[in-house]
């Protein structure tokens, strides 16, 4: 017995090392990234009260403006834009700013964690499964973007992690609390609205056996923090007279629109998301269970991963739905999507487990199947963190670095509206801040608003988001 805990102790010890490495790996690689592409620096100074094109040098705004800066210039209901607020109380480094967006990508790898451990009792085993979302690309990808993608990658983990802790007393007060961290991520991105009705369904069925008079006190304890979120994000953001967002996606998501498309292109949107590398987890999880469970193999274990299921047979189904009624794209595969990404990767672990479980092994071959597995995902999640590079097509600042910023004192330069954002961060808070003196904003024209474009001196040069041309008569 001593044997086995030390042996456990022993491999405890090296997962955790482990998850030690991958963090700092992937940090180390994008964490102190200044290069914030456009979303990014437009989130930044969203969350100073203000909006991607406001004028240089202009002060941090009250929680009221940034409110209003998220209502005019942002597609999302506004929770990580104050959270972010909040933040910056602590600074405004790149490194500081994308730890804000990092520790939502921890939780997820502690909720999966945490999940595992709820399923199978096996701490190694469990903090092995926590490295999955650091071997999900995407998942890496957005670990530290300055948007809150990674906060509705924790949330989804969060919510299948609380659905099952609660599940094992149906208290009421449990899924008050399910209900509450529901309503806290709901206002981070509109599509985790999927996810909390996915949820909800979960809950019906969990409630189901207690009769009505038990069950509906915890339905209506799940539901009145979704409700009460969802009004006030309606109020707040949508229905509000300074509002600017638009219901309808934008072209740059119709190719995972199947609304107005034939039937054989719809076909081919559904099976190139529900395939993918990224979404075909939750389809073999699906054709596992089913298997397992037609056959009634009760060493399987199948049962424990039911309500599972459910929220990722439900989650895949709304977001197919609103794909067809072209609300929200179908797209596993893309950011937009990354909630079905996050259950599709997690999604492996019940299969490997239920696969295990069926069957009939030495007990020394178990320890072999289970260390083969934890050394694949520990394989891929290492390699994943020492290649995840940020998404930027922005070269804004290299490209000042190459003209040399020192050099810029007599010379006048034409910012392009899509590079202002950026620029703007980089001379102000960035590490060009230190070359501000006499040159920014004073040597500068913004494109937007066009009434900073002023003077008939020529521009020695012109700034966009990915080059720098010289001007026609630059000295």
């Amino acid at each position: 017995m001593r044997t086995e805990t030390a042996s456990g102790s022993i491999w405890t010890a090296l997962v955790m090392a482990l998850w030690i490495v991958v963090l700092v790996m992937l940090y180390a690689r994008c964490g102190t990234n200044p290069n914030f592409w456009f979303d990014e620096a437009g989130q930044f100074w969203m969350s100073r009260g203000q909006i991607h094109y406001s004028p240089p040098l202009t002060p941090a705004g009250t929680l009221s403006e940034v409110l209003q800066a998220n209502r005019t210039a942002n597609m999302d209901p506004g929770g990580y834009t104050v959270g972010l607020h909040g933040w910056m109380a602590g600074g405004t480094s790149p490194g500081w700013l994308r730890t804000f967006s990092f520790l939502f990508f921890v939780g997820t790898m502690a909720a999966f964690a945490a999940l595992a451990y709820l399923w199978t009792g096996n701490l190694p085993l469990s903090l092995a499964a926590g490295l999955l979302p650091a071997a999900g690309s995407q998942l890496t990808r957005y670990a530290l973007e300055l948007r809150p993608y990674s906060m509705e990658t924790c949330g989804t983990a969060a919510a299948v992690l609380t659905l099952e802790y609660v599940s094992r007393r149906k208290s009421v007060g449990g899924y008050l609390v399910l209900g509450g961290l529901m309503a806290l991520f709901l206002t981070g991105r509109y599509s985790f609205i999927c996810v909390a009705v996915a949820v909800g369904f979960a809950v019906l069925f969990q409630v189901r056996p207690l009769g009505l008079r038990k069950a509906m006190p915890r339905v209506v304890a799940y539901a009145l923090p979704v409700l009460a979120s969802s009004a006030a994000i309606y109020f707040i953001t949508l229905a509000h007279p300074g509002s600017h967002q638009k219901a309808d996606p934008g072209p740059y998501v119709q190719d995972f629109i199947m609304r107005g498309k034939t039937v054989v292109d719809q076909l081919w949107i559904a099976a190139d998301g529900l395939f993918s590398i990224r979404g075909i987890g939750t389809v073999v999880l699906a054709a596992v269970y089913l298997g397992f469970a037609f056959r009634k193999n009760k060493r399987s274990q199948y049962q424990r991963f039911t309500t599972f299921l459910l929220v990722a047979g439900v989650l895949n189904a709304e977001f197919l739905l609103l794909s067809a009624l072209g609300k929200y794209p179908w797209c596993p595969q893309a950011r937009w999507g990354i909630a079905l990404n996050t259950i599709s990767i997690l999604s492996w672990f019940p299969v490997a487990w239920m696969v295990y479980s069926a069957a009939a092994l030495s007990e020394k071959a178990r320890a072999r199947t289970l260390f083969v597995a934890g050394l694949f995902c520990a394989t891929v999640a290492l390699y994943n963190s020492a290649t995840t590079t940020l998404y930027t097509s922005d070269r804004i600042l290299e490209n000042l670095l190459a003209l040399g910023p020192e050099t810029l004192r007599d010379k006048y330069l034409f910012v392009e509206g899509p590079a202002q954002a950026s620029l703007r961060y980089l001379y102000e808070f960035g590490p060009l801040q230190k070359y501000a003196d006499g040159i920014y904003p004073a040597n500068f024209r913004f494109e937007i608003p066009a009434n900073l474009v002023e003077g008939n001196r020529p521009f020695d040069y012109f700034i966009s988001s990915t080059q720098i041309r010289k001007g026609e008569f630059s000295r």
